[in-house]
């Protein structure tokens, strides 16, 4: 069945093979940047205490909690072409005017990667958030008393420490991005 299904040269087999082009781009950027921001996201709320840090962190997590198809509703509501958030921004800033998302090949990938970050971000910032709170505060105030900049210390102790976080939270995400049906369905069937 796999070979029949890669060698099979009709219209069909053509389709599926252009779905696995497109499956293999979108796992492709959407784990790292997934990552990125959920990364970038987590040091910035690790600066916050109290009711700003679980309000910021309640806020991020909310889209998670979503249903898939209500996350790609909103985004197809925020780039409609006269009245969507995005759309009309990016046209006052001279890119995109014009631009049929969800109908452009290149741009209904792009719209399907920030659909899917948007949503998922939140959950990978908490399972980092949590991480980056277990490590042992010793080892800041240490490396503080031996002259480390903040830079020196999230490269010599946060990163390291979160490599098995990472570990998780990159397999988390690729197998999100392997299993993202809704997305494309619900922008194509709209």
């Amino acid at each position: 069945n796999f070979r029949a299904v890669l060698t099979d040269a009709t219209q069909q087999g053509k389709r599926f093979l252009t779905s696995l082009k497109n499956l293999f781009w979108f796992v492709l950027f959407v784990v790292p940047l997934n990552l990125f921001f959920a990364t970038l996201i987590s040091l910035v709320l690790n600066q916050f205490k109290g009711r700003t840090h679980n309000f910021l962190r309640s806020a991020y997590f909310l889209p998670y909690i979503a249903p898939f198809f209500l996350a790609t509703g909103v985004w197809l509501w925020m780039i409609s072409a006269n009245t969507g958030v995005v759309a009309v921004a990016l046209a006052r800033l001279g890119i995109g005017e014009g631009i049929v998302w969800r109908l452009t090949p290149g741009y209904f990938l792009a719209l399907m990667i920030m659909v899917d970050l948007w949503r998922a971000i939140g959950f990978n910032m908490i399972i980092l958030t949590a991480g980056m709170k277990n490590i042992p505060y010793e080892l800041y105030e240490a490396s503080t008393i031996d002259g480390a900049s903040t830079f020196q210390q999230w490269f010599k102790i946060t990163l390291p420490m979160l490599e098995p976080v990472f570990f998780f939270v990159i397999i988390n995400c690729f197998i999100g991005a392997i299993q993202a049906y809704d997305i494309p369905w619900v922008l194509s069937n709209s």
